[in-house]
Formats: structure tokens, C-alpha cells, sequence
């Protein structure tokens, strides 16, 4: 509705109205474009400050790496609280204790023996066992319940209020420009200044800095409010 209002202002040739609503346009890109950016820097940070490490057995010796080399068929060892660096088949070893409540749901750790999987993204919290690597990256449990949750593209209720607001605004404008159509159409009014009012009643019904104002903390956001 907004770049309609912008097109039916270089139609009527209101150029202040087209600068405005380019502006407020670009303002609504900018701001999302740094929300992302300031998200995608502080996941990266962490990323940065945590780096995920596994011990691996390679050329006859242990030594530590990144979980990022792990590749399948690598030989791991896990002990209490290391994150799981990717799918295992345990092998060696008493027993396993692993909290997998944030995969599964389980409240409880589960123990695990010789021959069962521990899944990427749980905590070893007791025992010790060496492991096979059976699975890593996306071919992990973790990551195909990842990819899952980004493809359904699940939406908050604050997201669904939003879009259900913006409906309602665009319906009720729709509904009043065709009235205002059928009343002007009536008196004989002139298209073009048809077209100017349809424009005025667009513009002062659609909230245009709505997705800018939304996604700011409040001290940020609240010198855009009227008031």
C-alpha cells in the first residue's frame, strides 16, 4: 500500500508527497537492514568467544580440534561437561550420563552404553566413553530438527498481532477510497482529483513507519511516536 501511495503521487505529480514516502521507505530499509546486522554480529561474537572443541584420536594420538573438522568415521572422546560435538555411536567405556533436554524434551540426563547414539548440541554430564563419528553439520540430528524449525518459518503471536493490524488498516482504507470513489464519482469530480484524494486518504490511513518503530527498543523508538 505504501509504494501504491508512492506511485499515485508521481501519477499526480506531488512530489513532496514522493520524496516523503521514498524517504520513509528507505528509513524502513535501513532500520531492518542494521537489526539483522547488529543480530548476525553478536551470534557471530558468540560463536567467536565459545568455539566448540572436540579430542580426537588421529595418527595414534589424541589431540584437541575444532568440532568443525570432525568428519565421519573420527574417533572421540567425551567426558563430563563437553557439548557433543556431532552424532556419536559410543563404543568405549562404563556408561554416559547426557542431558539431551533441549533435542528431546527430557527433563532428566540419559544414560547411555556401548552402542547407543549421542546426539550433536547435548552435555556429557557423567562418565567418560570414546565414540565413532557418525554424523556431522547438517547431516546431524541437531541440524535436520534446525533446517525442520527454518523451513516451517514459524511466526510469533506479536508477529501475527502486527500482521493482523496492518490487514485491518489495509482493508479499511480500501473500503473508505472506494467509497470516497463512488461519492465523487456521483458528484462528478474530475478523475485526477479523484486520484489526489484517494492518494491523501492512502497515505494518512497506512502506518508508514510502523516496521521501523516495531523491531526498536522503546527509548529508541518512542521520539517516532506522535505525542
Amino acid at each position: 500500500m505504501i509504494e501504491a501511495a508512492a506511485i499515485l503521487s508521481a501519477v499526480v505529480r506531488h512530489v513532496a508527497d514522493l520524496i516523503i514516502i521514498l524517504v520513509l521507505l528507505i528509513f524502513n530499509a535501513v532500520v531492518g537492514f542494521w537489526q539483522e546486522y547488529k543480530v548476525a554480529n553478536a551470534v557471530e561474537a558468540l560463536k567467536k568467544q565459545v568455539p566448540l572443541k572436540a579430542r580426537v584420536r588421529r595418527d595414534g594420538r589424541w589431540m584437541e580440534i575444532d568440532a568443525a573438522l570432525l568428519v565421519p568415521g573420527d574417533i572421540v572422546r567425551v567426558r563430563p561437561g563437553d557439548i557433543i560435538p556431532a552424532d556419536l555411536k559410543l563404543a568405549e567405556g562404563d556408561y554416559l550420563s547426557v542431558d539431551q533436554s533441549a533435542l528431546t524434551g527430557e527433563s532428566l540426563p540419559v544414560d547411555k552404553k556401548p552402542g547407543d547414539l549421542a546426539y550433536s548440541g547435548s552435555i556429557a554430564k557423567q562418565g567418560e566413553m570414546a565414540a565413532l563419528v557418525v554424523n556431522t553439520g547438517d547431516a546431524t540430528y541437531f541440524g535436520r530438527t534446525a533446517r525442520m524449525v527454518a523451513s516451517a518459518k514459524p511466526v510469533s503471536h506479536f508477529q501475527k498481532a502486527v500482521l493482523q493490524i496492518g490487514d485491518y488498516l489495509i482493508y479499511l482504507s480500501l473500503g473508505l477510497v472506494a467509497v470516497l470513489v463512488l461519492a465523487m464519482l456521483s458528484r462528478g469530480t474530475a478523475l485526477l482529483t479523484l486520484v489526489q484524494f484517494a492518494l491523501i486518504l492512502v497515505v494518512a490511513a497506512i502506518p508508514v513507519a510502523m516496521p521501523a518503530v516495531l523491531p526498536l527498543p522503546w527509548p529508541s523508538a518512542q521520539w517516532l511516536l506522535p505525542g
